[in-house]
């Protein structure tokens, strides 16, 4: 033991030294630092704790006087000091060369058994530097240790002062005992999840051969020498116990008898592990393909084995086809089937979609009937021609006119009438027409509406911008007053309600040319500079004209396609492009027209595609994009049954809702409900309550309940007044007083 230093510690900031000498190198080129530490403390202590590791961390050493204990990997040992007596002794030999830096955590405790820190420093050591080495001890309290192992908890504020507090020097688990940096090392099998027992910053290795993720000396791992055997791992069939369990296997029942293939195709075996180890199989070998068989199926012909472990009995199927799209061939007994698909009607050996019509009111409706046309449901809108009917329906597959047309066209100034040829006329009324402005007339004008022409006369506009205000244009102006200053750079104008304005304006300078700058400037007049900005050439078939030396210079050429197909395109230096119209068939690229031509430039559709399929439950409309859409909709209609409500378009079809409440709360009526009428209440006698107790035996009379005889209250008493209490019918018999009476 090296005795460098032989001192105590006498007194709060008790002084220590401990001296840091760099052991030699059996390479004789290489030099090595040697200093010495001065150590002093805030508090006195009865032991010190050393940790030195290197600056990459590759290598540390830790050090304890209690005991003289030393564990140094890699680096050179410390020797330790004695505290008996007051007297102590320290060495560290890191045997580092110069151009090393070491990190140092020097502290001390109070408590032989805990040894729980109460002052402490860290700081890294500049090795290859001449002079002492100073370390101050600064106190740290007794709760910067939390799981009691020696080591600084840092996450408690002001218990770790310093620059070095790092993964190689503090605990790295302030919670977990058995981890912090005085740790030696981890056991010699640890689990492959453990934490870093040493605070090394470098992952402990776990003792897994097998690779696979279960330490070998966990009870986990019942076979350390297979990666497929560990507590945990599914179970497989490859005759092992792969999850530790004491069962082979569990779960495939092997050995147990099977089959393969069917009828005379069927083969016997046991069940054996597959190659894959995760599924079985039947050990049977299989029969030869192609031998004869009946596989039952009268719509197969040649039947034979397929052959092999899963032989089966197959032949080639009999082929039906009917050539219609909207039926399912399919063969029964030997015999061919066609059946209509779903929301499909074979009517005239064609087929036809639910919802297809061949008149407004005739409809496929495979519900009713999937091979003749079906009537749409009565009450189903239609058109049947006449010019003054609104609201037809069909009535049993035919349109029949609905109510009348009112003709009202909207117009709040016209008489509309209906002729059942010539359809509406509107006779105009101009008293029905007032705008409330004295400068305009009311007149009454179709298709228009109510206009108001412009008249003349004197008005007031209420401006002090004018004078002789008159009716011009339907509005009421005046003769602007004169507002002008006499300076030419400002704009002269009036406000209504101020007067006159004058704004000066650098618009007034404009000298037509624009390759300069036109500025008003007070006092001076119009100043023109020349500018570098774009400009226009007078040539229309010029772009990006540009100015120089106050001249406009012409740009490049423009492009006239004006991508029209109904124009043929030019350029007319007057005028800029000119795209001529031209007549002709064109696309207007809308599948909702037909008969496209250019008219006027514009290529315009002659005809709109009609898409109404006549049925209230079918949204019509038409894509451009693809043509006519007729989509179910879900919206109210009439199922002609009255006595039913809320009844719902449903799958193109109207479907009937709840039934109808036919309840009129009359105690004196029979409620009922007929489907061509709907709520029926006819009145009945029987007996009834009218609601007061104080009459007796009330009978429904007319369908109204009327009131039977009072109850009898009579006390048969002179002295009393005897009536009946309507809230609940008890008598009351109220004492009166009198001759003879109390």
């Amino acid at each position: 033991m090296l005795n460098w230093f032989d001192g105590s510690f006498r007194s709060l900031f008790g002084l220590g030294i401990v001296l840091i000498g760099l052991g030699l190198s059996c390479e004789p080129t290489t030099v090595y630092d040697e200093f010495v530490l001065v150590v002093t403390s805030q508090e006195n202590v009865v032991g010190l704790r050393i940790i030195a590791v290197t600056n990459d961390g590759a290598n540390r050493a830790v050090y304890d006087s209690e005991g003289d204990s030393l564990v140094a990997d890699k680096l050179s040992n410390l020797s330790g000091y004695d505290l008996v007596n007051g007297k102590f002794d320290v060495g560290i030999a890191t045997g580092l060369p110069t151009e090393q830096n070491v990190k140092l955590l020097v502290y001390g405790y109070k408590d032989t058994v805990t040894r729980k820190p109460t002052v402490a420093f860290a700081d890294v050591v500049q090795l290859g530097t001449t002079g002492p080495r100073s370390a101050y001890l600064r106190s740290i309290g007794t709760d910067c240790d939390q799981d009691a192992d020696g080591a600084l908890s840092c996450g408690i504020p002001g218990c770790c002062v310093g620059t070095s507090y790092d993964i190689a020097v503090k605990d790295c688990d302030d919670i977990n005992a058995s981890v912090s940096p005085f740790v030696t090392a981890a056991p010699e099998c640890i689990p492959c999840n453990a934490p870093d027992y040493v605070c090394s910053g470098k992952a402990p290795v776990c003792k897994d051969d097998d690779n696979d993720g279960v330490a070998d000396c966990s009870l986990e791992d019942c076979d350390s020498n297979d990666p497929d055997v560990h507590a945990g791992h599914a179970e497989v069939c490859d005759f092992k116990d792969n999850d530790c369990d004491g069962d082979i296997d569990e779960g495939y029942d092997v050995g147990t008898p099977c089959t393969g293939g069917t009828g005379t195709c069927k083969n016997v075996g046991t069940t054996v592990c597959a190659p894959d180890s995760f599924d079985v199989v039947c050990s049977v070998s299989g029969v030869d393909k192609g031998i004869p068989c009946d596989d039952g199926n009268l719509c197969t012909n040649n039947d034979v084995c397929t052959g092999g472990i899963n032989s089966t009995c197959r032949g080639s199927v009999k082929v039906c086809d009917d050539l219609l799209e909207c039926t399912t061939d399919s063969c029964a007994n030997g015999d061919c089937v066609a059946e209509i698909l779903p929301n499909s009607c074979v009517i005239d050996k064609q087929c036809y979609e639910t919802g297809d019509t061949t008149s407004q009111c005739l409809v496929c409706d495979p519900d009713a009937d999937n091979t003749s046309w079906s009537h749409v449901e009565n009450g189903t809108q239609c058109d049947d021609g006449d010019e003054c009917t609104t609201e037809d329906v069909c009535v049993d597959g035919v349109c029949v006119g609905g109510s009348a047309d009112t003709c009202d066209d909207g117009l709040e100034c016209t008489l509309d009438l209906c002729d059942s040829e010539s359809g509406c006329s509107h006779v105009p009324n101009d008293e029905l027409c007032d705008d409330n402005n004295v400068c305009t007339d009311n007149q009454c004008s179709i298709p228009g509406g109510c206009i108001f022409p412009n008249k003349t006369g004197g008005c007031d506009d209420n401006s002090v911008c004018t004078e002789e205000d008159t009716c011009t244009g339907g509005l009421c102006t005046g003769t602007p007053i004169d507002c002008d200053d006499d300076v030419f750079c400002t704009i002269d104008s009036c406000i209504a309600d101020s007067g006159c304005q004058h704004q000066p304006s650098d618009a007034l300078c404009d000298d037509m040319n624009p390759c300069t700058t036109d500025v008003c400037i007070a006092n001076v007049g119009c100043d023109h500079t020349p500018t570098n900005d774009p400009c226009n050439d007078k040539n229309s078939c010029t772009t990006g004209d540009f100015c120089s030396g106050g001249v406009c210079q012409s740009g490049a050429p423009i492009a006239c396609d004006d991508n029209n197909q109904c124009t043929t395109d030019s350029c007319d230096p007057a005028k800029g492009c000119v795209n001529t119209k031209v007549a002709k068939s064109c696309d207007d690229g809308n599948a909702c027209t037909s008969g496209d031509t250019c008219v006027d430039g514009v290529c315009k559709s002659t005809k709109i595609i009609d898409c109404a399929d006549g049925n209230i439950c079918t949204t019509d409309s038409c894509d451009p994009s693809v043509g006519c859409k007729n989509e179910a909709n879900t919206l109210p209609c009439q199922d002609g049954n009255a006595c039913t409500d809320g009844d719902t378009c449903k799958d193109k079809v109207c479907a009937a809702g709840g039934p109808t409440v036919c309840d009129d709360g009359n105690q004196c009526t029979s409620d009922t409900c007929f489907p061509a009428t709907g709520c029926s209440f006819s009145n009945v006698s029987k007996d009834c309550d009218d609601g007061n107790p104080c009459t007796l035996s009330d009978k429904c009379i007319g369908g109204v309940c009327v009131a039977g005889p009072p109850k009898n209250c009579n006390d048969n008493d002179e002295c009393t007044t005897d009536t009946c209490d309507v809230t609940d019918g008890s008598c009351v018999n109220t004492p009166v007083p009198g001759p003879g009476c109390p």
